[in-house]
């Protein structure tokens, strides 16, 4: 007997729903699981990175006889000793600038107080509730950060748990890199045979992607480190080791970094002079510049063509889930992404001609511009 129209209709629908539920409660089921193993899910990406950018030296090894075993404890133990160099050197400076700096805040912030009332001595009721205010600057700047401070040390792993983390990072990068075989071997019986080269081509894209910008990210960190040390130690800014290494970190942030690097440096030195301030500002102007003209096209290859605002967007979901490292490693994971879209996805797609067209109706469109005539080869608008 055959159902009639409208009772295969509530079928339809009914089974539409109880999928509806089901993708709705895995989802939620997902997000959960997700938020449960968010650290060792960092951890996973953050050593996938880091072996991507570790098997370069090591394929370079192996293709000049070095065997793979070798090659990458040769690799890792350079730069491993190349980091413990640069650490033993910078350390002592770094906790003279904190100690320095930790002694004298009290005469910055009594001097920030000053300017700030100077500055305003043009709007006397709002002079007037500074000067009024208890404690001075610096009982408001303590009241500010306290919480901060505090949620920070909260949160902040031990030093033995760092140790212990950064020895597990770092076994897990050389066991990837020495011993490459039997994962990709995984990773492409898990594809389909069909996509199978897509698999290929996408990881192979997504290997360059994460190597180059680690490897020009440090060294373009490395390079405006010691600029910025400099510059600051040339304009007798106190603390000028401790903003270096503010600076290198800030550099592995993308379009945010060298806005956030000149902020701590220009607000001690706004506490000396507002002139010494202009001119930390201009230096850290110009070393950017520099840096964006001259060096990157060198260091830094455009393969991951990224649009800003998809770095940007990447920069803050990262932050958002996974604190600060999230948003060091946003943007080779931000490529990843892009190129397993790319290949299993676009590639795989027909060309179509009419976008560009269809690109500038959208954009006319917004500007009241009457759209052009459609070709007769076009397809009809739906």
């Amino acid at each position: 007997m055959e159902h009639s129209e409208p009772d295969q209709r509530e079928q339809v629908i009914y089974r539409a729903l109880v999928r509806g539920i089901y993708l709705f409660f895995g989802l939620l089921l997902l997000l959960w699981f997700l938020k449960d193993i968010a650290f060792a899910l960092m951890f996973l990406l953050t050593a996938i990175v880091a072996a991507m950018a570790l098997n370069l030296p090591v394929t370079w090894l192996e293709s000049r006889g070095v065997p793979r075993v070798m090659g990458t404890l040769i690799a890792s133990t350079a730069i491993m000793l190349a980091f413990g160099a640069i650490f033993w050197a910078v350390l002592p400076p770094l906790l003279a600038d904190v100690q320095a700096l930790a002694e004298d805040l009290p005469v910055y912030l009594e001097r920030a107080h000053t300017t700030l009332l100077r500055a305003l001595s043009r709007f006397p009721a709002l002079q007037e509730r500074v000067q009024a205010e208890p404690g001075g600057l610096g009982e408001a700047v303590f009241s500010t950060l306290a919480p901060l401070l505090l949620r920070l040390g909260a949160s902040t792993l031990t030093l033995f748990g760092l140790v212990v983390l950064a020895l597990l990072m770092a076994s897990t990068i050389i066991f990837i890199v020495a011993r490459p075989r039997p994962i990709l071997q995984t990773y492409l019986e898990v594809l389909p045979p069909h996509l199978r080269d897509a698999g290929e081509a996408a990881f192979i894209r997504a290997a360059e992607v994460s190597s180059r910008w680690v490897w020009s990210t440090m060294l373009l960190g490395m390079f405006k480190a010691v600029v910025s040390v400099l510059m600051l130690w040339y304009l007798q800014v106190p603390g000028a080791t401790l903003w270096g290494v503010f600076t290198f970190f800030a550099e592995l942030i993308p379009k945010f970094g060298k806005f956030l690097m000149p902020i701590p440096p220009a607000i001690v030195a706004a506490t000396i002079s507002p002139t010494k301030a202009f001119w930390v500002l201009v230096a850290y102007f110009v070393m950017n510049e520099f840096a964006t003209l001259i060096l990157k096209p060198l260091v830094r290859s455009s393969v991951m063509e990224l649009h800003p605002a998809s770095l940007i967007i990447a920069v803050v979901a990262g932050a958002a889930a996974f604190g600060p490292l999230g948003a060091f490693i946003a943007t080779p994971v931000a490529g990843i992404i892009k190129a397993y879209y790319e290949e299993f996805f676009i590639r795989r797609r027909p060309p179509d001609e009419s976008i560009p067209r269809r690109i500038d109706h959208i954009l006319e469109s917004g500007l009241g511009i009457a759209p052009k005539p459609e070709n007769s080869s076009d397809p009809p608008r739906r």
